[in-house]
């Protein structure tokens, strides 16, 4: 609190004597560039990003040209900024430490639980005493960087991390020799967040110089001061995520877990996440290695702290994967069944029942966290006993009734047998998960009176008990899936269907949870040539993607199911059905993240010459002249970035030849149709001559059959009809 009025104070101070006419000088201009700084700085960690960016550029424009014009927009900005921060509905957010983002603990974990390296997001802010303009250009460049990678603007965020690197190589390189500190710490930051970008680039060994380079600024800044070791705990510890990730483990990585270790055991509390996780990275290194005494020491450290942490109430850290390796650990030194047994869940499950009694709800809760531990493993068949034995005891402690709690570990049950392709069994828990809410649907035909009723009230079962209705959504969902495999298919959309509602009431009518549903609903329907349906879902589907994002949808699938879809339509006669699909293809291809480069161009010049055949069927000339031409540029675009691109495909380029000359051939047939022979040569001609050229360096069967084909055609006096 005192901190924090401090800073309020020497913001206003400064807008004070930055506001003093007498006060024009050199030192009222560095006056007012620290305090837009600072206050940049509060609105950094209040995540009020726009207005800090905001700032920092005021500041940067009083650094280049500091006239009286630019410095009293400057202090107008600043002012405006500071009674924001200065009234009572501005919430500041104290950040928790010097990084990015602090939510997850420092564990080196696999595929897509990697948290990632860590983000020194810390502001480096100049005082007045060493103050100078290369130094505060590359200061606010730092800060701007940090705020380009919080927004993820990591391309922005990238390029100006390395102009501030290049400034304080230059700089500390400069025989002035001055405010070396400041200078290695920006250096240390560029680079540890430069590497922290290409490690999620797929930059291994870009990302690991970048580290080391950030270890050199780091321990030279040790030497001066101890304020920075537990960033040079940071830098040494994302060193040793990339040679854990790249499967470097030696020596050097145990000394750096080590001295990370000793580091943070120092400076931070005993159960703080990061000792915590420092632990957990060692268990896994040394486990690597065989030490498994060693490792069982350290991961029983890290499950101590998980327990400590959780009867605290903070949620910080996830003890499975502490259990999962206490359990490979056991399994290693132990062959017999009981090794199992020495797993935390197991000993905290003896713990239970010897205070609580066997039959307690403690116990029950400890077996579900034992089968979930073991279904992660895809150990099934323990994890069925452990579930199973949490559901007799659920129903023991019910007196014999069922209710939310059973029918939660039901589906826990159903969805191991799912996993194990026991789909009978599954279903048959499924089942009974539902029965305490929907009564025996075993039987249950999907054209009953009582199916209607249940899809009728699922709606507002679903706004009495939200929790309740998010369980029985994921099992309907899950009863779909089942049945799908089966090749029930009016059953599977029954089953979306009544997630769908739930869903509905639960999320709103736009949440990404829809779209996946109804697209699922659409593809059965499709498959059952119930095509209209289809497409109202699609069309909704694709509805709620544009609002927001395609959560679990994949573009590439949705754009191949559309496709699908037009030709079904364009079979039965609907061809304007079919050609309104394929313009909500050709939408998605043009926005989609999950086509990029010569791929877009080309799927969008393949939909345009769909959408010419189209609206050729319909009669409607011009506009199929219209499309075709667009299909021709677009496949051209394609060609020359393909040829362009480092990572050259031979077939690749075969295929756009191909494709391209088809939308030539296209266009010379729709002009002869026009009745203009000349233009129908004269592009078919074209398709030649590009087939000529591609048979030199790229020559198949196929590319020449095409060139005597098109080298004919454009001899002739005609082409052939569309």
């Amino acid at each position: 609190m005192a901190s924090s009025m401090r800073q309020r104070n020497a913001i206003y101070a400064a807008i004070g004597k930055a506001n003093d006419p007498t006060y024009y000088d050199v030192s009222s201009v560095v006056i007012l560039i620290e305090a837009l700084q600072q206050l940049s700085a509060v609105y950094f960690e209040s995540n009020l990003n726009g207005e800090a960016l905001d700032l920092l550029d005021a500041a940067y424009s009083v650094t280049k040209f500091p006239t009286e014009e630019v410095r009293r927009i400057a202090l107008k900005r600043l002012q405006r900024s500071y009674g924001h921060y200065n009234s009572l509905d501005f919430q500041l957010k104290k950040p928790a430490s010097n990084r990015l983002d602090d939510i997850d603990a420092d564990l080196y974990l696999e595929d897509e639980c990697d948290n990632g390296p860590i983000v020194l997001k810390k502001f480096v802010l100049p005082t007045s005493h060493c103050f100078s303009y290369p130094l505060v250009e590359a200061s606010i460049l730092f800060n701007k960087a940090s705020i380009y990678q919080k927004l993820c603007r990591y391309s922005d965020a990238k390029r100006a991390y390395s102009l501030v690197r290049s400034w304080v190589h230059g700089m500390l390189a400069s025989p002035i020799g001055l405010h070396t500190e400041v200078l290695m710490e920006l250096g240390m930051r560029a680079e540890n967040n430069i590497g922290f970008i290409s490690y999620w680039e797929g930059e291994g060994e870009m990302a690991r110089s970048s580290f080391q380079s950030a270890l050199l600024f780091a321990r030279s800044l040790c030497a001066l001061s101890t304020a920075y070791d537990l960033e040079l705990a940071d830098v040494l510890s994302n060193i040793c995520r990339v040679s854990w990730t790249s499967g470097s483990i030696n020596q050097l990585l145990f000394d750096n877990l080590n001295e990370i270790l000793r580091i943070r055991s120092n400076l931070l509390n005993w159960d703080h996440p990061d000792v915590a996780a420092t632990h957990y990275n060692l268990a896994m290194a040394e486990y690597a290695r065989q030490y498994n005494t060693s490792a069982l020491n350290h991961i029983f450290k890290y499950l101590h702290i998980c327990s400590a942490r959780s009867k605290a109430g903070y949620d910080d850290l996830d003890p499975v994967p502490g259990l999962i390796y206490l359990m490979l650990i056991q399994n290693d030194e132990k062959e017999d069944k009981g090794s199992v047994e020495l797993a935390r869940g197991l000993n905290s499950l003896q713990e239970k029942r010897q205070e609580f009694g066997p039959k307690s709800p403690e116990a029950a809760s400890t077996l579900n966290y034992i089968g979930t531990v073991l279904f992660h493993q895809k150990d099934y068949h323990n994890s069925l006993l452990f579930f199973k034995e949490e559901l007799r005891l659920e129903i023991d402690l019910a007196d014999g009734a069922e209710n939310i709690s059973t029918s939660v570990t039901c589906n826990n049950i159903g969805r191991i047998y799912q996993e194990m392709g026991q789909y009978d069994d599954a279903i048959a828990y499924y089942h009974r998960s539902l029965r305490s809410e929907y009564g025996d649907i075993g039987r249950l035909s999907t054209c009953s009176k009582m199916a209607k009723k249940i899809k009728i009230t699922a709606c507002g079962r679903a706004k009495a008990s939200s929790s309740s209705s998010n369980l029985y959504s994921t099992v309907w969902y899950n009863l779909g899936l089942i049945q799908d495999k089966l090749a029930a298919y009016e059953e599977a959309i029954f089953a979306f269907e009544m997630s769908l509602e739930l869903r509905r009431a639960l999320l709103g009518a736009d949440h990404p949870d829809i779209a996946c549903l109804l697209y699922n609903i659409g593809v059965l329907r499709m498959e059952r040539q119930q095509l209209d349906e289809a497409s109202v879902c699609f069309s909704e589907a694709l509805r709620v993607r544009r609002k927001g994002s395609s959560g679990q949808l994949n573009d590439r699938h949705v754009v191949t199911t559309l496709e699908k879809l037009s030709m079904s339509q364009k079979e039965k006669g609907n061809m304007n059905a079919s050609l309104e699909i394929m313009h909500e293809v050709q939408t998605i291809q043009k926005h989609s993240p999950d086509y990029d480069g010569p791929v877009r161009q080309k799927s969008i010049g393949i939909t345009l010459r769909t959408i010419a055949e189209l609206h050729h069927l319909l009669g409607d000339i011009e506009a199929a002249m219209n499309a075709a031409q667009r299909s021709v540029e677009t496949l051209r675009l394609a060609l020359s970035d393909n040829v362009q691109d480092d990572a050259f495909d031979r077939n690749d380029q075969i295929s756009n030849i191909e494709q391209l000359v088809c939308s030539l051939l296209m266009v010379g047939s729709l002009y002869h149709e026009m009745c203009n022979p000349l233009h129908a040569r004269g592009v078919i001609g074209d398709a030649a001559q590009i087939l000529a050229q591609a048979n030199k360096i790229l020559y198949t069967p196929s590319l020449s059959a095409l060139h005597e084909v098109t080298s004919m055609l454009s001899a002739c006096q005609s082409a052939p009809q569309a």
